[in-house]
Formats: C-alpha cells, structure tokens, sequence
C-alpha cells in the first residue's frame, strides 16, 4: 500500500489496519510531511496480530530533504506530542517487552518524537518482513537500528522478543549524505557488515558516507563466534566523492556469493576537490579504475553483472568549451573475471584517457573474459565528457577494436552505447552521419549494436 499522505494522518489508521498487508510505502510527492510511522506503530500496538501481516516497508520521503537537513523528530520540540499519554506508554511498554538494549534511550527518543527511534521500534515487530527501503530522512544518527541489527546477528539475552529477520530478502538504505549530521558513536560500518550477513538477505543497495569509513576502513566483529559467509548475491553501492578503493575491497571480501555488482560513484570538480593549484591555476582528474580492477578480485569466481556509473557535476564551468583541467584515467581490466556475462562501464574507464588512450585491438580486447555476451559503453563524467569524446574519435576507436573481436571474445552477443540526449544532438551537429556509420562498423564486425539515452539509474532493491 502507498500512502501519499496529505493531512492529519491519524484518518488512515482504519486504512492501514485493512490494507497493510500488501505492504506500506511512505513516499510524499511534493512537499516535507511528518511521517505516519507512529500512527502504524501505534495501529501495531492496538492489534498485534497485523505486525505479522507485514511484508513489505518503505520510508523514503522526498530526496530534497538531505540537502535541507530535514529535522529528525516527528513533531517540534515543546509542542504537544501528537500521541497520547497511554499511547507513548504503550510503547514504551512494546520496549520492555522485546527487551531491547539501552531501555532508557529509547524511551527518551519516544518521548521527543526521534523518527528513528520510532522507525526502529516499529522494525522489531515485523518478524515476516522481506522488504525493507529506508530513504534519507529514517537513517540519520540512527543508533536505534544500529542495536537493533547488532543483536539480531549476535542475541545476548536466550530470552529477548527481538527479530532474526530471517525472511528479509531485499533491503534498500540511504543514510544521510553529510557525515557532520551523524554522532561521534554512531558505527556506520558496522551497520553494513551486519546488513551483509543477515541470513536471508539477497539484494542490498546502500549509499555509503564515506566521510565516515575512509579512514582506515576495516571490518571489524565484536563477538567471539564467527559470522557465517554471506548469502548475497546482488549489491548495489552509491557515493557522493571519488572513493577510496578500499572501500569496494572490504566489502566485496565479505561477499564471496556475489553475482551483481552495480558500484556508482561522483563527485564535484571545483578547486576544492581536484587538487587545484593556486601558482598555476591548473587542475588536474585522477581516475584510476584499475585500482577497482584488482578489488574485484574477492567475487572473481561468482560475479556475472558488473556495472559502474560515474555520476559528476561540474562546478562554475561553462561547458562552452573544453574544460581547463587535465585528465589522467587509467583504464580497468576484467579479464580474471570468469563468469563475467554482462559489463556496464563509461567510455573513458575501458579505453583510458589522455597519455593513458588505448589503441591496439589486443589491448583492448584482452581486458575482457572470454564469457562476456553484453558489453554496454556510457559517458559518465558529467558534461565533461563530451570534449573527452567525438563522434569521430569513438567510430575510430571501435572501428579499430572491432576488427578482431572474435578471438577474444566469441560469445560476444551485443554492444549497446548510451549517450545523453544532448550529445547524440551534439555529435549529429557535428557529424550527421554518425549513427549510419556506426551501423556500418557493426554490420561488417557482425555484431548487434544499439544506441542507447541515457536512463536513469534504479535501486538494485526492485529489480529481481
């Protein structure tokens, strides 16, 4: 069930009591609305039974809200809460009563209307949830679900109510995007390793802060007893700066079943991030995906999905004409990747950049495996890319490369290019007859190529 809320949300509790049982997806379309989510806590109280009913849970809100530090509390602070005395102390009492740690935290956090201490709680009581997405504005400071992961994976107490999730299947988690927002305390990576071993857990797509885990990014477990080995398959990760490759290497270390991987990452060009030079005024763009080449290392046995999308926004640059900066992209080699059947990846990652500009056919077919059958280029680079790539300069490439792909390649199936819609305008000012030679190219290689707009990217969470 959706729920689109726009007034007083306490006139839907007869409607979640009929209907949750399809699942709720909170998900306001326009403006910034206090969440029902203690209005379902409280329908849950009333009828505990229906907990069990749920099987999907979506808070999402509208993605704006990170960039306005929406507040975190779900009624303003000395206003009447919008619960009533027994209520609160009905929940309060679903605290006790699961026995979750640090009783008196979460009391507190109910009593001041924490979202995520009302999101966490509500979590302890689907026992039959599979789905779970929580957008920006449900993980903020959330030591909440920090505890209540933490002790799903390692109960203390024989005698605790709180949740194994062993049938949740499919989790999609946005934590809040400035690290500045989060405590001292809070463990974030902690909360993604939990997240990978959860038992039933199949598809995961996290956006990771790194302000908070690039330093010294090592997972680390608390417990005397192991972990068992992960049992996910598909992993969807999303930044906001150009990543430490430890990062991807920590991570896929502890998830040696994977079989798709989509890893998107960005950043913001201006002086600040860079390494702009004041005595020369030149700026220079290190990209080196061949350092994500040898992280993939860890799924090189399982992995047949691999997609990377580089998301860039260009700051006060008129893109009239070329940027004033250098770049230097190494590109990456997937050839120990045996299973490999499907490959995503930006022009400049597979052909290089620059000094770094492959030209021979055999370099650039022998960084692929020989299981490959879809192999799909992008721009990626933001509006960068299009002084990087001509309409001439990429027919010449893949003219070239195509000429003997076969034997490196034989099960090579489709070759797909997705552009902007304004570099297919662009280039076809250029050259109007761009798309025909490039049919030209493929019809003498013997091989299906299409070209494709650039589509906006989805949540590895729904796709099955």
């Amino acid at each position: 069930m959706c729920l689109p809320f726009r007034g007083h949300a306490k006139r839907y509790d007869g409607l979640l009591s009929r209907f949750y049982r399809a699942g709720v997806d909170w998900a306001p379309s326009y403006e910034f609305i206090t969440p029902p989510v203690h209005f379902l806590l409280r329908t849950i109280t009333e009828n505990p039974s229906l907990s069990m009913s749920i099987k999907s849970l979506g808070f999402t809100g509208w993605i704006k809200s990170v960039y306005h530090n929406a507040p975190g509390t779900l009624w303003k602070a000395g206003s009447e809460p919008e619960l009533t005395g027994s209520e609160l102390n009905a929940m309060k009492h679903l605290v006790r009563t699961t026995k979750l740690p640090e009783e008196k935290l979460w009391f507190s956090a109910l009593g001041k209307g924490d979202v995520n201490a009302f999101v966490a709680l509500l979590l302890s009581q689907l026992t039959e949830l599979r789905r779970l997405h929580l957008g920006p504005d449900y993980y903020k400071e959330n030591e909440f679900l920090h505890l209540l992961l933490s002790r799903a994976l390692c109960p203390r107490d024989p005698t605790s109510e709180l949740p194994m999730f062993l049938h949740l299947e499919h989790v999609c988690i946005s934590p809040a995007a400035e690290g500045k927002q989060l405590g001292k305390s809070y463990n974030y990576k902690s909360d993604i390793y939990y997240l990978l071993h959860l038992p039933a857990v199949r598809t995961l797509d996290v956006e990771l802060a790194l302000e908070r885990v690039v330093e010294d990014f090592q997972f680390s477990w608390f417990h005397s007893k192991p972990l068992t080995t992960s049992n996910l398959t598909a992993l969807a990760l999303r930044t906001h700066k150009i990543p430490d490759v430890a990062v991807l290497q920590a991570i896929l270390a502890a998830t040696p079943n994977l079989r798709t991987l989509h890893y998107e990452f960005g950043g913001f060009f201006d002086t600040n991030f860079v390494g702009y030079n004041p005595a020369t005024d030149i700026r220079e763009v290190n990209f080196d995906f061949g350092k994500f080449s040898h992280a993939l290392r860890h799924i090189q046995k399982t992995l047949k999905k691999l997609k990377f999308v580089v998301s860039v926004l260009d700051l006060f640059m008129p893109f009239d004409e070329e940027p004033p900066w250098e770049w230097k992209i190494r590109k990456a080699s997937f050839r120990d990747l045996s299973m490999l059947e499907d490959l995503t990846i930006p022009f400049v990652g597979y052909f290089g950049c620059g000094s770094h500009l492959t030209e021979s056919p055999l370099e650039i077919w022998s960084g692929l495996p020989r299981s490959i059958r879809h192999l799909r280029f992008t721009e990626g680079l933001g509006e960068a890319s299009a002084f990087l790539w001509c309409p001439e300069r990429c027919l010449d490439l893949l003219e070239t490369s195509l000429q003997d792909w076969k034997s490196f390649t034989p099960d090579l199936q489709c070759l797909d290019i997705e552009l902007k819609k304004d570099t297919v305008k662009r280039w076809t000012q250029r050259n109007p007859g761009w798309q025909e030679e490039l049919g030209l190219i493929c019809e003498r290689a013997k091989l299906s190529c299409n070209i494709e707009y650039e589509r906006l990217t989805k949540n590895i969470y729904y796709v099955q």
